[in-house]
């Protein structure tokens, strides 16, 4: 897959301030892959089917889009800000997390439609919007050192 062709990676890496505080998010993350495949791992298994393929594409960006959104919240200080903003903000979140847990999911079905196995799933079902978060934010650093 051609990661340079997604456009939330080209947005990341044009901004230093953003990138260097979702690198420091992304050291807190090692380790968070048991039990879940790696973006290469991934990447080998839908191979050069189109619509895995394309799957995986939507996953990565929506990974990177929950690490950009991630950082915009983190950023803000929530002592001084209005809540108007805040809201904003932390609703610009949720939304990129529920993009990311919906192409996760649509991911995990397309591969199981093609015989793979995607037992993985489970776990992320089981450990909720967390696990999902966990996921789409190590694939998105996957992508970000490619």
């Amino acid at each position: 897959m051609q990661m340079e062709s997604i456009p939330e990676l080209e947005e990341l890496s044009k901004n230093p301030e953003v990138l260097q505080e979702a690198e420091h998010i992304g050291r807190h993350l090692s380790g968070e892959r048991y039990g879940v495949p790696t973006l290469a791992q991934l990447e080998n298994i839908c191979g050069s089917d189109e619509t895995l393929s394309a799957s995986l594409k939507d996953v990565v960006r929506y990974g990177v889009r929950y690490i950009i959104s991630t950082v915009k919240y983190l950023s803000i200080d929530l002592k001084d800000t209005p809540r108007d903003e805040v809201a904003a903000v932390d609703g610009g979140k949720k939304h990129a997390h529920d993009a990311a847990i919906d192409a996760i999911n649509i991911l995990a079905r397309n591969l199981k439609k093609q015989g793979c196995s995607v037992d993985w799933i489970n776990g992320l079902r089981a450990g909720g919007r967390p696990a999902y978060a966990r996921f789409a934010l190590v694939i998105g650093f996957d992508a970000m050192h490619q």
